[in-house]
């Protein structure tokens, strides 16, 4: 039995993440600029960089969830900072970037590639992981 393109990716050192593509220390750059925006509670590397199948012409493809309950008001915030954001993320990593919004309410698509095969760059310090959140217990039920 022959080795898959997959399976020939080199794993970087020590990591246990699959090879990606992108200049050393990127990951480290990226959650920076992410910690200086208010609203990020996350941000994921997912698709073809994360999964290590990417070609020389893969974007980036990063998945954000913001911060808030109302769905409402992170949509349209969302709405008002996505192109802006996905802006400096390419001038920072000085490749094509795919934005994507990773609601976990409403999202149907690049929630459910974020579970699968995603990598966690950036959390907010405080923030339970997303899925998680749904279930942990509220303040009401905590004080039982």
């Amino acid at each position: 039995m022959g080795v898959t393109p997959y399976a020939a990716r080199r794993q970087l050192s020590g990591s246990g993440l699959m090879d990606d593509g992108l200049p050393k220390g990127w990951r480290e750059l990226a959650a920076h600029w992410a910690a200086e925006k208010d609203r990020i509670r996350e941000l994921h590397l997912f698709g073809s960089r994360a999964k290590g199948n990417f070609t020389d012409e893969s974007d980036v493809d990063i998945a954000y969830v913001l911060t808030g309950t109302d769905p409402g008001e992170v949509l349209a915030y969302s709405i008002c900072e996505a192109a802006g954001w996905e802006g400096e993320l390419q001038v920072l990593l000085a490749s094509p970037v795919d934005l994507e919004m990773a609601d976990p309410l409403t999202d149907r698509i690049v929630r459910p590639a974020v579970r699968e095969h995603g990598q966690l760059i950036y959390r907010k310090p405080s923030y339970l992981p997303v899925d998680e959140q749904s279930q942990a217990p509220s303040a009401k039920e905590s004080m039982r």
